[in-house]
């Protein structure tokens, strides 16, 4: 299971809240104003909750509700959801204006803060109630931040089916803003492709991992041409999508194998992945692909064609039988150089599904790998090769 920094990849979605707009007078409204627009941490914490405490305090005041639900919402995008739960409370329970707050934000706020405060069946299930609720509505920091928790959980819990579900919900609601929030946007993708294949091995869920990858390569394909840097998460994020689109095909391949656990799925369960010609039909949709890798070494000779020729000394890569036996299937993604004689140097790990932490057993193998020149090479060539990717697939069959 790869490993995965949520607040790293919602770094974008940072974005500052305007101040309340409520009108209050108090120095405590102008106080939490200033630290809002300061963006000072402690400040906020501190402000929020003498304004969350004013505005519970006099209900009748119409700038009351609005007040606490920015209070309260800042506070919970400060981790403070617990400080936050009685604003949240308190705003629900407030007459629907028709305005701001609207009542489907205010059911979400309340939701969310409950499930940050303790996460079990009934919060998760409140906090899915009111995210379906919210999911047509435009998407908001809260809504992003809520879908992308709640689908994480179920993913590194290995509840498939919630895990698909969620962000399923979640590409759907961030569809308006995928362009604003790309890291966001991929993600739930993510989360929906792989979860869904892991639940239900079939033609759709196949599918789903082929257009990912597809889609990544596009984007990359497409930021290198504006001339932009390309974000690290998204390269990551393509080469675990090529590692999952290998581990498929490796555990659609043993379906064919009769008195395979392949075959059991595939007869038992009637799964089947998409055909050689179905997938080059999708590949086939998207507009050819400029290279977007970097190359960054001097490659002597590099106006020579490359000696023809087939890799020797290879040592067979180990997996952890252990992570074969959770998964039945793996892939790893392998990026290396060859020197002038031939010699593997700069050997890299890009993605290894669905476990990760056996990259030093991989570097080892893959170190001892040399390529040697074909008897039949009698052209002036060069054995020196660059950016060489790999991938290397197992399953259980």
């Amino acid at each position: 299971m790869r490993k995965r920094t949520l607040t790293a990849l919602t770094a974008s979605l940072f974005l500052l809240y305007a101040p309340a707009q409520a009108e209050l007078t108090s120095d405590t409204l102008s106080a939490y104003n200033a630290a809002v627009t300061a963006n000072d941490g402690d400040a906020i914490l501190a402000t929020g909750k003498r304004l969350l405490s004013e505005a519970i305090s006099d209900p009748d005041n119409p700038n009351a509700t609005v007040a606490a639900y920015e209070a309260a919402l800042k506070l919970c995008e400060r981790d403070a959801c617990a400080a936050a739960q009685p604003g949240a409370n308190f705003v629900l329970s407030q007459p629907d204006t028709g305005g701001h707050p609207v009542m489907t934000d205010r059911a979400l706020l309340k939701a969310f803060a409950d499930y940050k405060v303790e996460s079990d069946a009934q919060t998760r299930a409140d906090l899915e109630a009111a995210l379906m609720a919210a999911k047509p509505t435009e998407p908001s920091y809260l809504s992003l931040r809520a879908f992308m928790q709640l689908a994480d959980e179920y993913y590194v819990g290995r509840d498939w089916a919630k895990a698909q579900d969620i962000a399923a919900a979640a590409v759907e609601h961030l569809a308006i803003v995928k362009s604003n929030v790309p890291d966001i946007y991929y993600l739930a993708r993510e989360i929906e492709a792989i979860s869904g294949f892991i639940h239900r091995r079939g033609v759709e869920s196949h599918e789903a991992l082929i257009r990912l990858e597809e889609d990544l390569g596009q984007s990359l394909a497409d930021t290198s041409a504006e001339g932009k840097e390309i974000p690290e998460w998204m390269e990551d994020m393509y080469w675990r999508s090529t590692a999952w689109t290998y581990a498929a095909r490796g555990v659609f391949t043993t379906y064919d194998k009769k008195g395979s656990l392949g075959n059991f799925r595939a007869t038992e369960l009637k799964e089947r992945g998409l055909t050689d010609a179905e997938i080059r039909a999708i590949r086939g949709e998207y507009p050819r692909r400029t290279s977007w890798r970097k190359r960054d070494r001097d490659i002597p000779n590099a106006d020579l064609p490359q000696c023809a020729g087939e890799l020797v000394d290879r040592p067979d890569i180990r997996f952890p039988i252990q992570a074969g036996m959770r998964g039945l299937m793996g892939s790893v993604i392998i990026r290396m150089q060859f020197d002038e004689n031939g010699n593997v140097i700069d050997p890299e790990v890009l993605a290894a599904v669905p476990v990760d932490g056996f990259e030093e057993d991989v570097i080892r193998s893959v170190s001892k790998w040399r390529w040697k020149k074909s008897s039949d090479e009698t052209r002036e060539c060069r054995m020196n090769r660059d950016e060489l990717v790999m991938a290397v697939s197992f399953s259980l069959g």
